[in-house]
């Protein structure tokens, strides 16, 4: 479950992605990849989706959500 991330959203509001996994497609795949964090100062990496565990952790921390590690 996650989001996806300004400006690559498809659609103006929130809304909450529910996939059923194992991705059948390197399409799919591709279009939902949810980016670990590199370093542990991060709570994301590079990637224009989040899922929501992360998104709770860069909210708690103050942080904002966005594309580049966060």
């Amino acid at each position: 479950m996650g989001f996806h991330i300004p400006p690559f959203n498809s659609v103006d509001h929130l809304h909450l992605h529910v996939q059923g996994l194992p991705y059948t497609s390197y399409r799919k795949a591709a279009k939902y990849p949810i980016a670990k964090p590199v370093l542990p100062l991060f709570n994301k990496g590079f990637s224009w989706f989040v899922d929501i565990e992360q998104t709770i952790r860069i909210l708690e921390k103050g942080g904002q959500v966005e594309v580049f590690p966060c």
